[in-house]
């Protein structure tokens, strides 16, 4: 053998080693890429973090994904709060819970943050976090004049961003006694403009810290997107009513060619399905000002099921003006809580009346209702208005498909 039939021997031998070593790195990606899918799949399945501010404590496990290498959790930067406010505040349509969504996202970066709203040339407290002892009534009683001599009225008044000391005006002692009482070290004053009108206003502070503002860019930020999409609610909502009456029309051409085909086939009575329309039932999209919640709720008769208790002689007490007021908010938010499911979970809505069981496929999303519900309706309202909306628009009343439901 020569050495040129030498040489090309050799070369095919180590080419053929090198097929071989190819095609089992080649193998070994694919069994490698293959996974890591199926672990992205699961952690998926058992692990869904909702980043809603309706939920603070769904963040959590956002902490505990990736432990550093010491053992200890890595806590969330503040572009995870940045980015979870951007998020929950983009998908709203109504201005009230919008607003709430930017309480809640602010909440995230301060100690204690109170929101204002204006209304007749005052400053009117909508809703706070941190303020120890101090409910959503609390806040709602706090009436500061734009007029006056306070921080609070020259900051809606210019339109810009105060941050620094407490002032140490009269007017604005007045405004830290209706906080409190105690003094922060600095405060941030962010006013909220809408087409160049101003209509809130957002107060923020570190007590009990008694530290300076950690996050005034990211509460800016914030504060500068909820003006943003204040003004794009117009748009967004006539764009989601199309969508809505485009897919109820869908519906409804689809479910009369089923009768039609059932009506050939010797059905005597084809019953025709209900539209999206008259099946869901949704409430009107709201057009609110900054402080619709402010107005008083239409006084109605309130049905003998929701009057609590009978006196001996079997007769049933009327309630008073009071009583009245508070049932008639508390079903006023549950037909907006079950609104806002029903809107955005209408599939999840289908599977579950197929599997019999809407409680355990809405699950996330009713918990995340009962919560706020409970936060806003005042706890001597007895009925829970929640269940009997959910039992009534979605369950169809069949209290089977809500099995489950805390307390029932």
């Amino acid at each position: 053998m020569d050495k040129e039939e030498l040489r090309k021997e050799i070369l095919e031998h180590f080419n053929s080693l090198l097929k071989k070593r190819q095609e089992l790195l080649s193998k070994g990606w694919e069994n490698f890429t293959e996974t890591v899918k199926k672990a992205l799949d699961d952690f998926n399945l058992h692990i869904k973090v909702d980043l809603s501010p309706e939920v603070p404590e769904n963040i959590e496990p956002i902490i505990n994904i990736i432990p550093l290498a010491g053992g200890e959790a890595v806590k969330p930067s503040n572009t995870v709060y940045l980015i979870a406010g951007v998020r929950s505040m983009r998908e709203e349509v109504s201005q009230s819970r919008l607003i709430t969504h930017l309480l809640e996202a602010v909440s995230r970066l301060t100690n204690r943050v109170l929101l204002f709203v204006v209304k007749e040339n005052n400053l009117i407290g909508w809703d706070g976090r941190g303020f120890e002892n101090m409910e959503e009534l609390d806040f709602r009683r706090i009436v500061i004049p734009v007029s006056s001599k306070t921080t609070l009225g020259k900051v809606i008044e210019s339109h810009e961003i105060y941050i620094g000391e407490f002032p140490k005006e009269i007017g604005d002692d007045k405004v830290m006694l209706a906080l409190g009482g105690q003094r922060p070290s600095q405060v941030l004053i962010l006013p909220i403009v809408v087409k160049g009108k101003p209509v809130g206003l957002v107060y923020c502070d570190e007590l009990p810290d008694e530290s300076t503002i950690r996050n005034p860019e990211e509460i800016e930020i914030l504060v500068s997107y909820a003006e943003a999409m204040v003004e794009l609610l117009p748009v967004r909502s006539k764009y989601l009513k199309e969508k809505k009456e485009k897919k109820a029309a869908k519906y409804v051409v689809a479910e009369e060619k089923k009768t039609e085909t059932s009506t050939r086939v010797g059905e005597d009575t084809a019953r025709r399905m209900p539209t999206l329309e008259e099946e869901i039932k949704t409430t009107p999209d709201e057009e609110l000002e900054v402080v619709a919640e402010e107005k008083a709720p239409e006084i109605v008769e309130v049905e003998e099921e929701e009057k609590v208790s009978r006196t001996e002689t079997g007769e049933i007490p009327a309630m008073t003006e009071e009583e009245r007021k508070l049932h008639e908010v508390a079903r006023r938010k549950a037909k907006v809580l079950v609104s806002d499911i029903m809107l955005y979970n209408a599939e999840k809505i289908e599977e579950g009346k197929r599997k019999g069981s809407i409680y355990n496929e809405l699950k996330d999303e009713i918990k995340l209702a009962i919560e706020i519900y409970k936060r806003k309706v005042d706890p001597r309202v007895k009925i829970d208005y929640l269940y009997k909306e959910l039992l009534d628009k979605l369950a169809g009343g069949d209290p089977t498909l809500l099995q489950g439901y805390p307390g029932v």
